[in-house]
């Protein structure tokens, strides 16, 4: 049975997909995505690209760090689900990320920044207020 999601439900697929060019080269470095950004809403689902993750740690001789940087493109995708499109210099929200970001993750030392924490905890507030508020729930709909 199908349900709908409330404003504190989230799907996050975990996809097998790489952006690659004809010979199947690994062409640019999209580790998710986040949908319909823009409508205004309280969107709730999150994709991450396995293989594309993959690929950017074996590119990096870095294999043994899947399952760390697997979890930052997870943390990167829900912070644009709390905090709209935008990137940082750096951080989880930076839009590219190289060996130094790899090197830094491995050591746990990728945070976000005090405005974004903020931004995230201000969002989670106001979905906790519109879960209790029925009839703003209601009217969502």
């Amino acid at each position: 049975m199908e349900r709908e999601l409330g404003p504190r439900n989230f799907v996050l697929t975990l996809a097998a997909f790489r952006f690659t060019n004809e010979k199947g080269r690994f062409i640019k470095q999209i580790m998710g995505g986040t949908w319909d950004l823009d409508r205004g809403t309280k969107e709730n689902h999150l994709t991450v690209y396995y293989n594309a993750v993959k690929d950017f740690v074996n590119n990096h001789g870095q294999e043994d760090a899947l399952n760390i940087v697997l979890g930052y493109a997870m943390a990167h995708e829900f912070g644009h689900l709390f905090m709209g499109k935008q990137h940082a210099h750096d951080g989880v929200m930076r839009r590219d990320w190289g060996a130094g970001d790899l090197e830094l993750m491995k050591q746990n030392s990728v945070r976000f920044s005090t405005t974004e924490r903020a931004r995230v905890q201000k969002e989670l507030l106001e979905r906790e207020r519109v879960l209790n508020t029925p009839t703003l729930l209601a009217s969502e709909k």
